[in-house]
């Protein structure tokens, strides 16, 4: 074990694939050693395997390692291995018993993961000879894990045969000039991309394999330098081999790094490093070297691993801890090229290695042995993430200056404006504006310093540099302020130096001096303008531009960051979208923020000028804190205009984009005429498939109804809804398909109008059948004519339309009888009497079956509602006598007639004959005229209805039809059609679910939308899916199902009643009468299915990500892709992977969540699951997440990686598009595309009002927010999932997110600062979507936004953000800021806003300052508008998305509902919460990931647990700010009191009251006593948690404080001063008795006396409790632990007057029923009975009492009847039972608790209570002493109870025994 010490996690990495009778775990293991086999039920058994195509086969023997080694002999790997000679390697036993390995040994197993080695796919095996060969001679020389080496291979072989496509094309990573050959020369110069911008920064050659002829490759340098530009075919082999050589070796150490992966660079330098010693041992040797398996790991890996571990672990905040990056940019300086990249030198080696070394096996003599690690541990920070708002300051500087200076300017020319001064005066004035800009760069420069000191290695120029920069400004700014002072004075104050002219020389020296710091901004100015100037200088390899930008801007000497730029276009289009939009508002800022401040200053100064008394720092304050409000909302309001901005762009480019075009149903019926065009012009299937338009409709079909099946598998949809969605398929019809009914239902004019011929046919069919062989031959000739004319479009000249409604009446009225007549009619032997004869509506039948429900995959790419035609001899009329169809006897056909006479004389048949005769009438009467075709028409149709023998006068002739046309196969589905047709309306055909509805919509609105054309299958961008998964619910139980909540509600209850139409669907797809049933066998996994895929599980995500595999094969099947290639290609190009890193330690404690993670692996045969089976050292160094995705991503095999979360879920319809998504990647730009974003539907909105404002806030921000960020702001981030990844590009880039802890909480939107700041672009596309689970309770949104806030503020001290704000152009700065961190410093700007004026106004009245001397007041009423009409402005994003999208008359609906059910108030809240958490968090730090939950919140939060949660942050304020509203109310002389404060007292309701009123059933008085009863025990109890005591809980509340540095104290500080300042002031402002303030604090009684008699002791009491706050604040600060005595008193006051407002509400009753209606309205628009529930709950909650009662009376009886015998532990079983009762042991506890003394109390807690038959006794006492005190024989019995509780006696394990049997 000592050898072992602080190693790696030597884990077993798996991936798992499923069959149906063994779990397989195939390919692992990459970070540690891997056990690797086949697991058979619950244990592993290792099978050593010789399995082709695997680079190195060792085997196990002993304590010694025999190593066997197989080689690929045949380029299709059919026929095995041969082994070469072993000589070399069994020499090479170093390390295995000696000091070199440190890894325990291991059975290798060797398994694959999608390809089996021998059956490789045709695409794979073009390079599989060439790739085995070089991944044995890496291994064997390096050392690398066998598992490693076989998983990289196959991911390679993957890569290539997929990057092949690339070889007739040029790529984004190649030399302009140059194309690939191969897939492996793409692959290669993809791969290499990073390393070669490395090499060219460190000045060094990059090192690939040369040639076996000595020339370099095209495309890159090998290590002897120079060579021919492309390869000749003669060498090209030899060229492949080289790259696959450079490829496998970077892929091998890619795989292996392990957390390492998080540093890209420091791959690239083992990359260089291993490489330089493989070419010189080649060439120096040429013999096979070869390590034991795992000692790349032991002595390359694991040193750099450990130094990296120990760094993250230091206690401390991150300036003490290095991270990721620190240890990451240590390998951008040419100085780590000295270091040897392994942990051995040659000295240390023991005898037996050293022979190997000698030959070549390590690193040569002359290479340096000095390990890296070594170096690491000496290696400073790079970068200092000091914590402090200063640091966000300095990354903001330019967009902070730019509102300072304009500010400034404004004010200035305002002042100029109301004095009037003249021109050249005024610009004299403005010109002032240089001294500010010149102290703002000396501010911004000593920030730097401050930034950068101590801690940071700077180099001496870098210093030089910023000694000149501050010496530089300090200089002129001392001049500019001279200067210009001279300029402005009067001819009488001229003195000195000013003699030496006039105010105009020194003003223009000032002038002069003045060019000589802004000719820099002037420049700098110019760049904005053109970004990519920017990058052209910071990459020119100038030594005279390197050290001026390195004086200048130290930043350029960084490796990234060099190349951040837009085309000049995008860059013209951003510039103009802020131009205008910070024209306008510094002319509205002008106009009603500084205009209306110039009066008053003036005013104030010029009392003070006048009036001798007037002190001067008084006015000096007065008029800085006028101003300083002013100035907040300067800052502020451009987010504002932002989002105003946002809204009309976005909007627009919706517009452009064809969003909302398909919004409704109606719509698209509109449009579904032209989808086939659209769908298969992005070439969605073959082209080969299309020729002509009929194959395009039938292509369209196939995938629509598989589009249709799996809604209904989901049961989004019903059966009849379904099969009214469906295309239609009647075989031997004229069309191959036909319409769906819902788009044929409705306007029957409509109808005939659009599809007439379709209309035609279907009604020709059902005569001819419904008139049967008599009247083939007119009918015929009927449907022959009018189809003619249909077909020549004579139609208007032979018909007359006018009559067409008479017509459709009668058909519909036919249609309408025989449809829900015939399926009624069954005959025996073709006819049986029926039991009654009143007509055809009497006819008995048995209903056929429905039909199963097909899949995509079958029936020819998605199965129609298919019905087969008749024969062909049937269909012409060639119809034998009824005896010659079915063998019936005479006597029995006689007596069918008879009883077919007898239905016939009923009236159904007359009914049918009333109605044909006018129909064939009136089609008569249509004939324009009576001659040529017109007119033989009505001669045809005249003789049909004049035949005696025919079916309008022969009864019997007429039943035999009928019996006919019920027996025939289309009858059924015609009728169906043509009912569909005629009879039913638009609305009727429409699905019910909303969420049918809106995929639908979106799916054809997104057909319209500019998409990418879609390559065939086989050339299409291949992608894996990658979800992190912990400990989520996979699937529930029915555990989960029954568990109910406090109210009584189940999660089956609650689900049914949100999702109805979903229960009614699932229940007739399994075909359950019986809601019983569903827990049988049969039903109960369909049962669990269906709940989960309703909630935030993996199944639900797993699902909807499998739907990619499904729509790759419906797309196979459709493009005739051969059926035993269709698996390979799927797997080919995509993969699903899970990471659990858990699962190893699940299946070990036997978790069922493990079981049903077994149960998706046989689900989904694809599926992977990647998990770590834990041993010594944890993987899992930063954050948790990011080290999951890192692992997973080794086993992906696609060249893109889709992040998708736990909480999403996808869509089949969507699936179908991701050809086209992919496409975005190979679309020109500049940069390349790296990211391509999508959108996210929220499919929790309908829980609740606050699962709704979440839904809208989060569809708004992914929709049009992203939407305009990506255009025209070119600035848009990855944000988290559902994006898409190029992973060859992230890999080598250091991965999909950031992992160091704490810095990168918010890990995904990292991945998309590095994109940027290395040169990647993201493209967003709104043709794609995904769902979305979103937290629907007060407390999880509140926890969610902590966290996100909490990200934010550790976000604005990263160094990414600190480049971004150094780096991006102005115009893109200030996109990236207002659209990321800028929204969480203006919630924070806001509420210091809100704070201050409130304290601002109090100050005012309190002081006596409102006026201005004598003046009029000047309330501050126009601040309050500007907040308050700020606030309505922000809702104008969300009010444009849904205008957009559902249109102007929903989107104000909406927003109606928001503001009506209190949306302003959420609104507010979370700004504080925001706010309130971000500044924390800069101040001590203590980010953390916040687990929120994922499931449905149906319960009620208990006033203790909102108290717990929003108290510290929300309710303390509010409290604060109500009081100095008031105080303010009774102490102010101004007038509008309500007009000044209405916003502040909306901000102060929200703060107290809005946990409350989204609390369900808060206003219920039942709930309100239980609320205050346990709130009441909370604030008195001690010890325990948080949940059991206030004293602990405000310890923990309070413990952050002690993380406060002198600085953090000092802002901390700032508060109580003023309350210092205030409370005195309004406790002796207008009282003459001082000593009243003792009296009334020293008496309480007294006191509260006074405050009652007289208002004025009141303030008394709010001053003194002003004092006492800050006295409170200063004593928390300063560590005073008695304090907690007062603040115990405050909440609980706070708490009371809390409860009265609640008391009062419920009272009131109204306020109740006002809440419900409002917390659930989306809900109950959706149809879901919240009233119902609530019932439920409250019923089920009072049964719950009454059993509870009950239960109690039985343990009373039994009690009373039980003996003494031994102690055993009894609290086990009666928590057993009361589980199996659905009732908790809290509340049986606590409904005992009043008849339990204060001495026995304690027994309580089973936990405290240990006891056994020697402490019986002690308890003996307690029980007798509740008997005394009760004297009752139920109290005696209650006791016992206690009692034998306290005790564990074995008596009450009788009793529960005897319930439970």
């Amino acid at each position: 074990m000592c050898c072992r010490q602080c190693i790696p996690a030597h884990a077993h990495i798996v991936v798992e694939r499923c069959m149906p009778a063994l779990i397989l775990p195939v390919l692992a293991g990459v970070d540690a050693r891997c056990l690797l086999g086949v697991r058979r039920a619950a244990h592993q058994v290792y099978l050593p395997a010789h399995i082709p195509g695997t680079c190195v086969g060792r085997e196990l023997r002993g304590s010694a390692l025999r190593v066997r080694s197989y080689v690929c002999t045949s380029m299709r790997c059919t026929e095995g291995y041969v082994p070469i000679p072993e000589a070399a390697k069994e020499e090479s036993s170093f390390g295995i018993n000696g000091t070199g390995q440190k890894t325990f040994t291991y059975p290798v197993n060797q398994a694959y993961n999608y390809f089996h080695p021998d059956r490789l796919p045709p695409a794979l095996q073009a390079y599989a000879e060439v790739t085995y060969f070089t991944a044995e001679q890496l291994a064997n020389f390096f050392g690398f894990q066998d598992d490693n080496v076989r998983n990289q291979v196959e991911h390679i072989l993957s890569l290539v045969a997929n990057h092949r496509r690339f070889c007739d094309a040029p790529t984004a990573y190649e030399p302009f000039d140059l194309l690939p050959s191969t897939g492996v020369h793409s692959l290669h110069a993809r791969l290499f991309e990073n390393y070669r911008g490395w090499c060219k920064t460190l000045n060094v050659q990059p090192k690939f394999t040369p040639t076996r002829g000595g020339g370099a490759r095209r495309g890159g340098s090998s290590s002897g330098g120079g060579g021919s530009a492309f390869a000749t075919p003669t060498n090209q082999q030899d060229e492949v081999s080289s790259l696959m050589t450079d490829v496998m070796l970077y892929m091998c150490v890619w795989g292996e790094a392990a957390n390492l992966r998080h540093m890209p660079e420091s791959l690239c330098f083992l990359y260089h490093k291993m490489m330089q010693e493989f070419l010189v041992h080649r060439d120096a040797t040429g013999e096979q070297a070869a390590l034991y398996a795992g000692y790349f790991l032991d002595h390359v890996v694991t040193p750099i691993w450990e130094v990296v571990l120990r760094h993250h672990k230091v206690k401390g905040d991150h300036v003490k801890a290095r991270n990721y990056d620190d240890f990451n940019e240590f390998f951008w300086s040419p100085a780590c090229l000295k270091y040897s990249y392994r942990d051995i030198d040659q000295d240390a080696v023991p005898m037996s290695a050293a022979s190997a070394l000698s030959k070549g096996y390590g690193p040569p003599p002359t290479l340096p042995v000095v390990p890296v690690h070594k170096a690491l541990v000496r290696a400073p920070k790079t970068f200092l993430e000091k914590r402090s708002l200063l640091s966000a300051v300095l990354t903001f500087n330019r967009i902070l200056e730019f509102h300072i200076v304009t500010f400034y300017l404004c004010g200035m020319y305002a002042f100029g404006d109301l004095l009037v001064w003249d021109a050249p005066y005024m610009l004299q004035m403005l010109s002032s504006v240089f001294i500010i800009i010149n102290l703002l760069g000396l501010c911004w420069c000593m920030l730097e310093v401050w930034q950068a000191f101590p801690g940071i290695n700077i180099s001496g120029t870098a210093k030089a540099g910023f000694l000149v920069r501050l010496g530089t400004r300090f200089l002129v700014l001392v001049y500019q302020s001279l200067y210009f002072m001279w300029s402005v004075e009067t001819e009488s104050d001229k003195a000195g130096m000013v003699m030496q002219g006039p105010p105009l020389y020194w003003w223009w020296q000032y002038l002069w001096l003045s060019a000589v710091i802004m000719f820099s901004y002037f420049v700098e100015g110019f760049f904005q303008i053109v970004p990519w100037l920017t990058t052209y200088v910071c990459t020119r390899d100038n030594d005279y531009v390197n050290a001026f930008l390195n004086l200048c801007f130290p930043l350029s000497r960084l490796y990234v960051g060099k190349a951040v730029h837009e085309s000049l276009r995008n860059a013209l289009k951003y510039a103009f979208f802020w131009s205008t939009l910070l024209a306008w508002k510094i002319w509205f800022s002008y106009q009603y923020e500084v205009r209306i401040l110039i009066s008053p200053t003036i005013e104030i100064f010029d009392d003070y000028v006048n009036f001798p008394d007037q002190s001067f720092v008084r006015v000096f304050s007065l008029i800085v804190l006028r101003w300083v409000p002013q100035a907040f909302i300067y800052l502020i309001d451009t987010s504002i205009w932002f989002a105003c901005w946002s809204a009309i762009a976005g909007s627009v480019i919706g517009f452009q984009k064809r969003l909302g075009e398909v919004r409704d149903f109606a719509t698209m019926r509109a449009a579904f005429m032209r989808i086939p065009e659209e769908f298969c012009s992005k070439r969605q299937i073959a082209a080969r498939f299309l020729e002509v338009r009929t194959q395009k409709w039938a292509a369209f079909a196939a995938v629509w109804n598989e589009v249709i099946n799996k809604m209904r598998e989901s049961d989004v949809i019903s059966n009849e809804e379904r099969d009214m969605l469906k295309f239609h398929k009647f075989v031997g019809f004229m069309k191959p398909v036909y319409l769906p009914i819902f788009q044929t239902a409705g306007s029957v004019e409509r109808a005939v109008h659009t599809m007439a011929d379709e209309a035609w046919e279907l009604c020709c069919w059902f005569l001819r059948h419904l008139l049967g062989p008599l009247h083939e031959s007119e009918i015929g000739r009927v449907e022959a004519t009018v189809s003619s004319w249909l077909a020549s479009g004579d139609v208007m000249a032979n018909v007359r339309l006018e009559k067409m409604p008479s017509v459709m009446a009668d058909a519909t009225a036919i249609v309408s009888i025989l449809h829900a007549a015939l399926p009624k009619r069954s005959i025996s032997f073709g006819l049986r009497r029926a039991s009654s004869t009143s007509g055809l509506s009497e006819l008995q039948t048995a209903s056929t079956s429905d039909g199963s429900r097909g899949s995509g995959s079958s029936g020819g790419g998605g199965d129609f509602i298919v019905a087969a035609e008749a024969p062909l001899s049937v269909r012409h009329g060639n119809l034998r006598p009824r005896s010659a169809v079915t063998a019936i006897p005479d006597k029995t056909r006689d007596q069918v007639r008879v009883c077919a006479r007898e239905v016939v004389i009923g009236d159904g048949v007359r009914k049918v004959r009333d109605k044909l005769r006018p129909l064939l009438n009136n089609i008569r009467g249509m004939m324009k005229s009576a001659v040529g075709d017109a007119g033989a028409v009505q001669d045809l149709l005249s003789f049909v209805l004049s035949m005696e023998q025919g079916f309008m006068w022969d009864d019997a002739y007429a039943t035999a039809r009928l019996d006919r046309l019920s027996e025939h196969a289309l009858t059924k589905s015609i009728l169906s059609k043509l009912y569909g047709l005629l009879a039913i309306q638009a609305g009727d055909a429409e699905p019910a679910s909303p969420e049918a509805r809106r995929r639908l919509t979106f799916f054809v609105n997104s057909l319209f939308m500019d998409m990418p054309r879609a390559p065939q299958l086989a050339n299409m961008l291949s992608w894996s899916c990658v979800t992190p998964y912990y400990s989520e619910d996979v699937l529930y139980g029915r555990k989960d199902l029954e568990k109910r909540n406090e109210d009584g509600l189940s999660m089956l209850m609650y689900l049914q009643a949100l999702y109805k139409h979903d229960w009614h669907n699932f229940l007739e797809r399994n075909g359950i009468s019986d809601e019983q049933q569903i827990w049988s066998k049969k039903h109960f996994q369909e049962l669990r299915l269906w709940a989960s895929m309703r909630a935030q599980t993996l199944s639900r995500t797993v699902e909807g990500m499998m739907y990619y595999e499904a729509a790759l094969r419906l797309l196979a099947l459709l493009e005739k892709v051969p059926q035993e290639q269709v698996e390979a290609l799927i797997r080919r190009k995509f993969q699903f992977v899970v990471s659990c890193q858990v699962y190893g330690r699940m299946k070990k404690i036997q978790d069922p969540k493990a079981d049903d993670i077994d149960r998706l692996l046989k689900r989904y045969e694809n599926l992977r699951i990647a998990y770590i089976d834990e041993l010594p050292g944890n993987p899992v160094i930063g954050e948790g997440k990011p080290e999951n995705q890192n692992h997973a991503l080794i086993f992906t095999r696609g060249e893109h990686v889709q992040a998708i979360d736990m909480n999403q879920e996808g869509y089949f319809e969507e699936a179908i598009k991701m050809r086209c998504l992919l496409q975005e990647f190979l679309r020109k730009r500049d940069p390349p595309t790296t990211i391509v974003g999508f959108r996210e539907h929220i499919f929790t909105g309908s829980v609740s009002s606050l699962a709704n404002y979440m839904a809208l806030q989060e569809l708004s921000f992914v929709t049009i927010g992203q939407r305009v960020l990506d255009d025209p702001l070119r600035i848009r981030m990855h944000y988290g999932h559902p994006d898409l990844f190029d992973k060859v590009f992230f890999m080598t880039r250091g991965g999909m997110s950031k992992a160091s802890k704490g810095i990168n909480l918010s890990e995904d939107i990292f991945a998309g600062y590095n994109n940027t700041i290395r040169g990647g672009q993201v493209v967003f596309c709104e043709y794609a979507q995904v769902g979305k689970g979103r937290d629907v309770g007060m407390q999880q949104i509140y926890k969610f936004e902590a966290k996100l806030a909490q990200g934010a503020a550790e976000q604005s001290l990263s160094r990414d953000v600190n480049r971004l704000g150094a780096r991006l152009d102005f115009f893109r700065l200030v996109s990236f800021y207002f659209g990321g961190l800028g929204y969480y410093i203006g919630n924070f700007i806001t509420i210091v806003t809100i704070v201050f004026v409130v304290y601002f106004m109090l100050a005012l009245s309190v002081f006596q300052a409102e006026k201005i001397g004598e003046r009029k007041i000047t309330p501050e009423g126009t601040l309050q508008m500007l907040l308050a009409g700020m606030g309505v402005l922000n809702t104008l994003p969300m009010l444009a998305t849904l205008m957009v999208e559902k249109g102007l008359r929903a989107a104000l609906i909406t927003v109606g509902q928001v503001f009506v059910s209190g949306g302003p108030m959420y609104f507010m809240f979370h700004i504080q919460t925001r706010a309130h958490y971000f500044y924390q968090t800069l101040l001590a730090g203590g980010a953390q990931y916040r687990a929120t939950g994922r499931g449905f919140v149906t319960h009620h939060s208990s006033f203790d647990d909102l108290y717990r949660f929003f108290a510290t942050s929300h309710f303390y304020l509010g409290f604060e700010l109500g009081v100095a509203l008031v105080i303010m109310a009774f102490m102010t002389s101004a007038h509008q009191y309500f007009g000044r404060t209405w916003s502040l007292w909306l901000a102060c309701v929200s703060f107290l009251f809005a946990p409350f009123w989204f609390n369900p059933l808060s206003f219920e008085w039942g709930k309100c006593m239980d609320d205050y009863r346990r709130w009441v025990r909370w604030m008195s109890g001690t010890g325990g948690s948080s949940s059991n005591s206030w004293d602990v809980w405000w310890r923990e509340e309070n413990l952050y404080v002690s993380k406060f540095g002198l600085g953090q104290k000092l802002q901390c500080m700032l508060k109580p001063a003023f309350y210092l300042v205030v409370g005195p002031r309004i406790s002796t402002r207008a009282t003459r008795l001082p000593g009243k303030l003792l009296i009334s604090t020293a008496v309480f009684y007294g006191g509260v006396y006074l405050m009652v008699t007289e208002y004025e002791y009141i303030r008394i009491a709010i001053g003194l409790y002003y004092v006492i706050s800050a006295v409170g604040s200063v004593s928390v600060l300063l560590g005073f632990e008695g304090i907690r005595h007062a603040y115990h008193i405050h909440d609980f006051i706070l708490g009371n007057i809390m409860f009265l407002v609640l008391f009062i509400f419920a009272a009131l009753q109204l306020p109740k029923n006002v809440q419900t209606w409002l917390l659930f309205h989306n809900a109950l628009s959706q149809g879901v009975v919240i009233e119902d529930i609530l019932k439920y709950a409250r019923r089920t909650q009072e049964q719950s009492k009454s059993e509870d009662v009950d239960d109690t009376a039985i343990l009373k009886k039994y009690l009373r009847t039980q003996s003494k015998s031994e102690d055993v532990d009894d609290t086990a079983v009666l928590k057993k039972y009361l589980r199996t009762q659905g009732k908790s042991w809290c509340k049986f506890t606590d409904q005992l608790s009043p008849a339990i003394p204060s001495t026995a109390r304690s027994a309580k807690n089973p936990g405290c209570c240990s006891m056994n038959t020697s402490g019986r006794s002690e308890h003996c006492k307690n029980y007798l002493e509740v008997k005394q005190s009760l004297g009752s024989a139920e109290s005696e019995a209650a006791g016992l109870v206690v009692c034998l509780l306290a005790e564990r006696a074995h008596l009450l394990t009788i009793i529960m025994a005897t319930r439970l049997g």
